[in-house]
This record gives C-alpha cells, sequence and structure tokens, in this order.
C-alpha cells in the first residue's frame, strides 16, 4: 500500500504540474467522502475517549489538538519508512547477509 500510494502521489504532482492537456485524470490523494466519514467517525471517538478520561485525568482535553494530527504523522511515517526499506532491500547490496546480531546487553558479563 506503501509503494503504490507513493507512485500515486508523484503521478499526481507530475499531473498537477504539467497542466490540463493530459485526457487522463488521477484522483488526487485528498480524501474523498469516505475518508471525510471515517475522520469524521475518528473525532467522534476521540472527543467520547477525551470525556470519559477527563473524569480520571485532569487537563487531557488539552491534548485533543495532537490526538488529530497523530494518525496523519504515524501513517505518513509508516508509508515512508515502508518506502525507503523496500527501495534498499530491492536496489540494495546484494552480498550482505540478513543475519540478526544480538547488541550485548551486559547479561553475560
Amino acid at each position: 500500500w506503501a509503494l503504490s500510494f507513493a507512485v500515486l502521489c508523484g503521478l499526481w504532482i507530475a499531473q498537477i504540474s504539467t497542466g490540463p492537456e493530459i485526457d487522463f485524470q488521477l484522483p488526487g490523494p485528498l480524501p474523498t467522502l469516505a475518508g471525510l466519514l471515517l475522520c469524521v467517525i475518528f473525532l467522534l471517538q476521540s472527543v467520547v475517549s477525551l470525556g470519559i478520561d477527563r473524569r480520571i485525568e485532569r487537563g487531557v482535553v488539552r491534548h485533543f489538538y495532537w490526538l488529530i494530527w497523530y494518525p496523519l504523522a504515524y501513517w505518513m511515517l509508516s508509508a515512508a519508512t515502508s518506502v525507503v526499506g523496500f527501495l534498499k532491500v530491492t536496489f540494495g547490496a546484494k552480498r550482505r547477509a540478513g543475519t540478526w546480531i544480538s547488541p550485548d546487553r551486559g547479561i553475560g558479563t
């Protein structure tokens, strides 16, 4: 999903920069009605959650601003990490073995 999202965003930016000469129009990455409905449901769940937690934790409502932006930051970071990792594995050095070496935590000393 992350690689297809990155490719479609690149095509969308290319489409915007070339102008309306192209007959084929790609939908943009901005949410449509289904995405808007998903955002409204998320906000309703967040408001209910904050209402429940408000009695236990004082001042939790001030975190509502960050609660809105957290999913966006999470999905963008996840998509970027997936794309970079895929490109490193696909086009990286082929002679390295994929072996996990556990760091020394001082247990054996």
